[in-house]
This record gives structure tokens, sequence and C-alpha cells, in this order.
């Protein structure tokens, strides 16, 4: 059996510059808890994730009442939603790096599992829009 590295990765937040949210100052925050609905996630892949920018995106995307919970947290004014899905081994991994820069940039990777257990992944991050990110 292969063994794959895993990054282990702690966000600092300097400073939360106040928003809807009151986040809008973190580089990226994982949002858990949320789950998109089935119909918003069709197209979505590890390679091509849903980018939502707007509350009426938010609704469509999770549902008037998860839309509500999240917009506690997040500022679209300020801040992009990022929605990684897709379905594999239970034992994939979605995993970031932050690259040395002013501001950070983020780079997104996968590990493949090896385990036949197909599972859905879903993955939610909410990045300040100044950020830049890619998915290798």
């Amino acid at each position: 059996m292969r063994t794959a590295p895993f990054f282990v990765v702690a966000l600092l937040a300097v400073s939360a510059s106040a928003g809807a949210g009151g986040h809008a100052g973190i580089p990226m925050m994982a949002i858990t808890g949320a789950e998109p609905l089935p119909a918003a996630i069709r197209d979505v892949t590890r390679k091509t994730p849903l980018q939502i920018r707007t509350s009426q995106e938010l609704v469509k995307a999770f549902g008037k009442e998860q839309a509500a919970k999240i917009q506690k947290q997040v500022d679209l004014e300020h801040q992009v939603v990022v929605v990684f899905a897709w379905k594999g081994s239970g034992q994939d991994q979605l995993n970031y790096t932050i690259l040395k820069s002013n501001p950070p940039q983020y780079r997104f990777s996968f590990v493949d599992g090896e385990t036949d257990d197909l599972r859905q992944h879903v993955h939610v991050y909410a990045l300040r829009l100044d950020i830049k990110w890619g998915i290798d």
C-alpha cells in the first residue's frame, strides 16, 4: 500500500476585518458542516470547483437555511466561497499548501485513495478576493 504525505496547515488571522461574517480579513477558512444541494454540485469536480460570489448563488447552491448560516461566517463582498466535490475512494484527500507571498497564495492538490469504498467528498472554503489560488 502506498503512503502519501499529509499536510496540516494552521491559518492564523492577524486581524479579522469587520464584515457581514466578521472573517473577511482571514485569507482562507474552511466552512464545516455545509452540504450543497445535489443539483448544485452535479458538474463540480476536484479540478473545477464551484465558485460562489453572490448571496443568490449561495442560496441556489445550499438552500435558504444553510445559506443563512454560511453568510454569518462569510462576507461575499470580500470573499468567494469555493466548493470542491467529487466521488472517490474514502481515503481521497484534498490538501493545500501556502506559498510565501504577500498576499499568500494557496495551491490545492489531491491524493487519490486506494480503497474501493466510493464516497462523496465535499470541501467548502471561503477565500479573500485578493488571494491567488490554484489547483495542481
